[in-house]
C-alpha cells in the first residue's frame, strides 16, 4: 500500500531536470529516458531532483504559478498560459485527449460539460477530470489579477467546450459575469466585440461582458476545447450575478436528466451529472 501511494503521489508531481533547468512531471520524465535506462534508474534520477519552488503552495499563491510574478492581465487581451505559467504541454495535451469522452453532450453548435462551484469556492473534480485541476489553479490566478482591488473572486462555473472540427460553432452571445478561456488544439477565428482575433493552442483570453462568437470554418480542421472559467465578485455572487444574460445563475443542458446512449453522439452526446 505504501509503494501504491508513492507511486499515485509521483504522478502528481514535478521535477526539475537539471540537463534543461525545466520542470516536468513523472510521465514527461519516463517518456524523455526510456530506451537509454531503466525504469528503477530514471526513479533514482527523478528522487534526486528539486521539485520547482513555483508549485509549491500553488493553489495558496497564484503568483507562484506565474513565470513573472508581476503579470498584467487586461479584459480583451490575449495571453498565452503557456508561455506566462509552468503549465506543461503535457497537461494542455491530456485535457484536449478527453474531448470524445461521452461525458460531453451536444448542444448549440458543440460538446460541452459543466462544473458547478462549491458555494463559489472552489470544484470538485472526479478521475478523469482532475487532469483539470493545475490548468484551473492557472485560470484562477488569471481571474484573480482582474479584480479591482478591495474586491474577492468568487468563483461560479467551469464550462468545457469541445469542437470536433471546423464546423462546430458558437453564436454571438454575452455572459453576466467575468470570464476568462483557455484555447486548446486547433487554432481558430474567433469574434469579440464585431472584431476577428485567433485563439491559438494555450492562448488565454479574459472577458467581461463583450460579445463572442466562435464561426464555423473549414470542416477539415483539427479538434478544439475551449476550457472557460466564469467569475464575478463575492458581492456579485451573492446578488445572484450568474452565467447566462437571460438570468440564469448557471448553464444546464436542458436534457440533463436524460439518459441518452452512446449511439447517438453524432446527434447529441452523452451526459453525466456530477455531484459537487
Amino acid at each position: 500500500q505504501g509503494q501504491q501511494e508513492a507511486s499515485n503521489a509521483m504522478r502528481t508531481q514535478w521535477r526539475i531536470d537539471p540537463i534543461d533547468g525545466c520542470a516536468y512531471t513523472w510521465a514527461d520524465f519516463q517518456a524523455f529516458y526510456v530506451g537509454t535506462y531503466s525504469k528503477k534508474e530514471v526513479e533514482a534520477y527523478w528522487k534526486q531532483c528539486k521539485e520547482p519552488p513555483s508549485f509549491r503552495g500553488a493553489r495558496r499563491s497564484g503568483n507562484q504559478l506565474f513565470r513573472r510574478p508581476d503579470l498584467r492581465v487586461a479584459f480583451g487581451k490575449v495571453l498565452n498560459i503557456l508561455d506566462e505559467s509552468f503549465l506543461l504541454e503535457s497537461q494542455l495535451a491530456s485535457v484536449l485527449s478527453m474531448g470524445e469522452s461521452s461525458e460531453f453532450r451536444w448542444w448549440a453548435g458543440r460538446c460541452m460539460l459543466d462544473f458547478k462551484s462549491q458555494e463559489g469556492r472552489s470544484f470538485s473534480f472526479t478521475s478523469p477530470w482532475t487532469a483539470l485541476a493545475p490548468i484551473v489553479d492557472v485560470l484562477v490566478a488569471v481571474a484573480r489579477k482582474t479584480m479591482p482591488p478591495g474586491e474577492e473572486l468568487a468563483l461560479i462555473q467551469l464550462i468545457l467546450n469541445y469542437y470536433p472540427d471546423g464546423t462546430s460553432r458558437v453564436r454571438s452571445h454575452r455572459h453576466r459575469c467575468r470570464q476568462v478561456c483557455i484555447s486548446l488544439g486547433a487554432s481558430r477565428k474567433i469574434e469579440v466585440d464585431g472584431q476577428l482575433m485567433t485563439m491559438c493552442h494555450g492562448d488565454c483570453l479574459p472577458l467581461f461582458g463583450e460579445e463572442h462568437a466562435v464561426p464555423a470554418s473549414s470542416s477539415s480542421e483539427a479538434p478544439r476545447m475551449s476550457i472557460c472559467l466564469f467569475y464575478s465578485s463575492q458581492s456579485e455572487y451573492f446578488a445572484g450575478a450568474g452565467v447566462l444574460a437571460n438570468g440564469s445563475f448557471w448553464w444546464s443542458h436542458p436534457k440533463e436528466d436524460e439518459q441518452v446512449s452512446a449511439n447517438e453522439w453524432s446527434e447529441t452526446g452523452t451526459w453525466t451529472t456530477w455531484t459537487m
